[in-house]
């Protein structure tokens, strides 16, 4: 602040036009070294073409401002401004060894942690889930022999006399979804489909999944489970103890199984990469969910849709429709019927979404998180 002071008295002292350019330069100089401090995410966002633009006209600046034949420059005038492009370039060094230490270290690391611990892959073979399995195995086979985990209330179009869905029942005609469709089967058959796969969550772990996934094991469905090797001989045991191992059919979930495309684990790392690019700006927004910039658990979220496809193109037990369900639904505090009847969705050639909202206008317009429309309203300049 001084030099600039100084500098500028000594150019209305001297009239000279160069003398007050050089001051003009001084103070842009002066701006830059804070705006290039202020104006990180400008940087992050641009890259190297950012810290290539700035190291050129600091070293125009350096070239303006140093010592030279063609100017009479006062000893105070040259010091301002050889401190001033040395500090300019000095700046932009730091500037943009915190955007590569940003991009390529802090950023990748954190932006694949939040929620889920670093250093965990999906569908490596061998992985083992960093709890106690067997005891989690034994304990859930417990609570099934002494009752600990019990039913729902019975769906209401079951038909226990004959064993079978009876979407035409005494109930058929109520409200909600007991309602039968128009065009619906009547006796509708359901495939369930599961998968199991340990991301590495850090409030909730592998074992935590497997004690939420008894309720939906036990229901007398033909049900096709995809999971790791690590969680295989769990489907089974709670399948057999209920005494549905022929209802039952559990696939290894691995990186192979994507020869017949569909699954897109080869471009998990692209993803993350996206990720990556896009952490800062939803940070800033408070917006840094895992589904944003965790790209395992985006994939596997997104991987639903392929699974039941292939299970509904092969169709292993005959049945009429599919149904996928998360293996965590209800984290355990939620209890399901025995057995499962579709009469809401029963329509052949239909997809049916279910959601948690009272009316179509608070889902698509609100959105499923209460804070959707607020947040868009306070962020809209992204």
């Amino acid at each position: 602040h001084r030099s600039l002071v100084r500098c500028w008295l000594e150019a209305f002292e001297t009239p000279s036009r160069i003398a007050r350019w050089r001051c003009l330069w001084l103070q842009a100089m002066a701006c830059v070294i804070f705006g290039s401090v202020a104006s990180w995410p400008l940087a992050w966002s641009m890259g190297n073409t950012y810290c290539l633009l700035s190291a050129a006209i600091a070293g125009y600046g350096w070239y303006l401002l140093g010592p030279s034949r063609d100017f009479r420059c006062s000893r105070v005038l040259k010091a301002a401004g050889a401190a001033s492009a040395a500090g300019v370039l000095a700046s932009l060094a730091l500037c943009c060894l915190a955007v590569v230490l940003l991009r390529e270290v802090i950023v990748p690391t954190h932006s694949r942690s939040i929620n889920f611990s670093p250093g965990i892959d999906v569908l490596v073979p061998g992985h083992t889930p960093a709890c106690d399995m067997e005891s989690t195995v034994a304990s859930a086979l417990e609570k099934l022999r002494s009752g600990q985990v019990e039913f729902g209330a019975e769906t209401p179009h079951w038909d226990p006399k004959h064993g079978h869905c009876d979407c035409d029942s005494t109930l058929a005609s109520s409200e909600g979804n007991c309602r039968w469709p128009e065009g619906g089967e009547r006796m509708p058959t359901a495939t369930i489909v599961h998968a199991l796969v340990d991301l590495g969550r850090k409030r909730r772990s592998a074992c935590d999944y497997l004690n939420f996934f008894i309720p939906h094991l036990m229901r007398n469905a033909s049900m096709v489970v995809y999971t790791e090797e690590w969680a295989m001989p769990y489907v089974h045991a709670v399948r057999k103890h209920m005494g549905l191992e022929a209802k039952t059919i559990v696939r290894l979930l691995q990186a192979s199984s994507d020869e017949e495309g569909g699954i897109f684990y080869q471009l998990l790392p692209q993803m993350q990469e996206v990720g990556n690019r896009n952490f800062l700006k939803l940070a800033y927004t408070r917006s840094a969910r895992g589904g944003r910039v965790v790209a395992k658990y985006s994939w596997v979220n997104h991987l639903k849709q392929e699974l039941l496809r292939r299970v509904a193109r092969e169709n292993p037990f005959g049945t009429e429709f599919f149904v996928w369900m998360d293996a965590g639904a209800g984290h355990g505090h939620v209890r399901v019927p025995q057995n499962l009847c579709v009469c809401a969705s029963a329509v052949p050639g239909t997809v049916t979404l279910f959601h948690r909202r009272s009316s179509e206008e608070e889902l698509f317009e609100v959105g499923l998180n209460g804070l959707t429309e607020q947040r868009w309203k306070e962020w809209d300049f992204w």
